[in-house]
């Protein structure tokens, strides 16, 4: 099942500025398709209507505007923004969305209204097996919302929903807003999503009231998300969703974290520097990401990781008793992770596209390590870090019993390739280095890069820096801090 805010959603209380309070007018519907796929880059929807109900008048200005496109059955809720600029044009007949990057299209006329999403598509399908019902609402800027219902007539399977010639009757109640003119604040408890244009990205939220929680008596994880008009504040309790286990001397306990970064960030002229010690940004769950390093004991500005100071989901409590993570694992991070032990279930496929784990202080996102390698996405690639390690004493260690006593069996860059090698424990900046590298699956020295779709975003990888080396864009004013001082 997927309940979805522009993709997944579960439970949602919205507080909004303005509805278009008009009822949807019911038109038939000529077409309806939903494909759905394990690779994300080959699913889409399809919806046209040749009503003669549907009029360019009644269409408003999307220019201006946007256009909302809501699907909606018993088990799923996919909200797509079309939004306003110039990808749309008139010639005075009829109204065209055309983005090259998505190939996303949408057209409407007199007795004509067509759109087709082909990106990041998460209406779910194979988890249902039927959908029965499909409720479609389609609204061009403020203008007349149409309402087209199907029943799968032509197939309702595990991989497509087809419908052809669908009688007007009215769709059922949305279970959610979506409207491209609606300023929203947003309380949610989500799932994972996709972002095909610029929007509020709540639905990229887990649902953190529907997993365990920590155990004992801590108290229940908390996670909301809003949006501003050019914000997204991110507010929790910093409790895992998951069983705590302690890896340090320092208690868990509940926080009051407000993290805001840009709605629409932008690759800045120079790179900053992420801060030594602090947040660099916020997992899906609530839980904020700090950098590859330690404090300055006991080893001095180490690697966490290397230094197995972590929780299987790569997180860990501070000095202020705050659990935060070094790394993300998306296996924590991730629907199928809403369990007491998530970091016991498989790991996720290679062959599949992963969703977005994070989002750093400069508002662009941290996905999985796996990722589309060309714009349709038939190939899917592990993307790397560009980091070598440099401060290490051997490399094909079995243990860290291999080592001497200042260094740690751990998983490492050398000269581009992975292995497993004696790694200095302390001052993990001095001892990697970055060192660009030829090769698609390489990142840049903030462990991101611009994708096939034309879209800059980070990668969590399995080595330094394990979530960003710098920012790319320009962080949040919150962001503290500089650089981690060099060893002796």
């Amino acid at each position: 099942m997927s309940r979805i805010w522009l993709v997944s959603i579960t439970a949602i209380a919205i507080a909004f500025s303005f509805v278009n309070s008009a009822e949807a007018e019911d038109i038939t519907t000529k077409k309806l398709l939903i494909k759905d796929n394990t690779n994300v880059a080959k699913r889409q929807v399809q919806v046209q209507s040749k009503d003669v109900g549907v009029t360019l008048a009644e269409a408003d200005d999307p220019s201006l505007l946007g256009a909302a496109v809501h699907l909606y059955s018993a088990t799923d809720d996919y909200c797509v923004i079309l939004p306003a600029g110039p990808d749309w044009s008139t010639n005075g007949k009829k109204w065209k969305y055309k983005n090259r990057t998505t190939k996303n299209k949408a057209q409407v006329g007199d007795g004509k209204l067509r759109v087709k999403i082909k990106s990041g598509v998460t209406y779910s399908l194979i988890d249902n097996g039927v959908q029965g019902v499909v409720d479609t609402q389609v609204q061009f800027g403020a203008g007349t919302r149409y309402c087209m219902r199907c029943t799968g007539n032509k197939k309702d399977e595990s991989t497509k929903f087809q419908a052809k010639d669908c009688a007007a009757v009215p769709c059922g109640a949305e279970p959610t807003i979506c409207d491209s003119t609606v300023t929203t604040t947003t309380t949610t408890t989500s799932t994972t999503t996709t972002t095909l244009d610029p929007a509020c990205p709540t639905g990229d939220f887990l649902d953190v009231a529907s997993a365990p929680g920590a155990g004992g008596t801590y108290p229940d994880p908390t996670l909301s998300v809003s949006c501003t008009a050019t914000d997204v504040i991110v507010t929790s309790n910093g409790i895992p969703h998951y069983t705590y286990i302690a890896t340090t001397p320092h208690p868990l306990s509940a926080q009051s974290h407000v993290f805001t970064f840009t709605r629409t960030p932008t690759i800045a002229a120079s790179t900053t520097d992420i801060p030594c010690l602090g947040t660099i940004g916020v997992s899906i769950n609530g839980i904020p990401t700090y950098g590859p390093n330690e404090g300055p004991i006991p080893d001095p500005y180490g690697d966490p990781i290397a230094n197995v100071t972590l929780h299987e989901c790569m997180g860990h409590t501070g000095g202020n008793e705050d659990y935060h993570y070094h790394a993300l694992l998306q296996k924590c991070l991730s629907v199928s992770g809403l369990v007491a032990e998530p970091w016991l279930n498989a790991d996720p496929p290679s062959n599949v596209a992963s969703s977005i784990v994070g989002y750093a202080s400069d508002g662009f996102p941290v996905y999985g390590p796996y990722g589309c390698d060309d714009g349709v996405c038939t190939t899917v690639i592990e993307y790397l870090s560009s980091w070598d390690a440099t401060g290490y004493e051997s490399v094909d260690c079995t243990s860290s019993l291999d080592c001497s006593a200042d260094y740690e069996c751990a998983l490492a860059m050398i000269s581009g390739v992975r292995k497993l090698a004696c790694v200095a424990k302390d001052y993990a900046w001095d001892n990697n280095a970055y060192s660009a590298k030829a090769g698609t699956e390489f990142l840049d020295e903030c462990n991101g890069h611009v994708g096939p779709l034309g879209d800059y975003h980070y990668h969590a990888t399995e080595t330094f820096p394990y979530i960003l080396g710098c920012f790319t864009g320009t962080p949040s004013a919150d962001v503290m801090g500089g650089q981690c001082p060099p060893g002796p």
